[in-house]
């Protein structure tokens, strides 16, 4: 999995044919994590709420030589996330990179945030990468190595007004992230 870096003298990491899963891969800052692993050396499978974006994503990934395959649904739903790591297994026969960027901002000030807005802040930022985790984790032990991406905010770490909910869900993910980085470092894991 490392190699050095002979340009430099430095430490990197080989991704060449490696699989990683990127959620909120239909566009923005999903779209670019996706395509540079994808140059990288990455065979991608872009997951995202817009189904179409998440094929363009794919698209653009197979453009450069890559394998791709996009999947469509809710990080929010179990069932969704357990149906498309469970193919990306079967697909590529292996998974040794997750990208859990998925994500919802709702900003309002905390005496106008709704029931429904805090909630599906916490279900797509916080329950998102809790469920992709599960799910992809047990193939990593498996394989006795692999990387977690968990994408998290300073917001995470410093309340400001007008962020309750997306800031709470942030922290979350940041403990989140260090509990599995604990749990999970003597299988091989990293996880950041």
């Amino acid at each position: 999995f490392w190699r050095c870096d002979e340009a430099t003298g430095g430490v990197g990491v080989e991704l060449s044919d490696r699989v990683a899963i990127v959620t909120g891969a239909g566009g923005g800052i999903g779209r670019a994590i996706a395509l540079a692993l994808a140059d990288a050396g990455c065979h991608v499978a872009p997951f995202d709420l817009d189904a179409t974006g998440a094929e363009k994503t794919a698209e653009l990934a197979r453009a450069k030589g890559r394998r791709a395959m996009a999947g469509s649904g809710s990080v929010a739903d179990r069932s969704a996330v357990s149906r498309f790591t469970n193919l990306v297994a079967v697909e590529f026969g292996r998974i040794d990179i997750l990208v859990n960027n998925a994500g919802v901002l709702l900003a309002s000030p905390f005496l106008e945030v709704s029931e429904a807005d805090w909630r599906t802040s916490f279900a797509v930022n916080l329950d998102g990468a809790f469920h992709f985790s599960q799910e992809v984790l047990p193939h990593m032990v498996a394989r006795k190595g692999g990387a977690i991406v968990n994408m998290s905010s300073w917001t995470g770490k410093k309340g400001v007004p007008n962020h309750a909910a997306y800031g709470a869900t942030k922290a979350g993910l940041i403990n989140l992230t260090q509990v599995l980085a604990g749990e999970f470092g003597g299988h091989g894991i990293r996880v950041n």
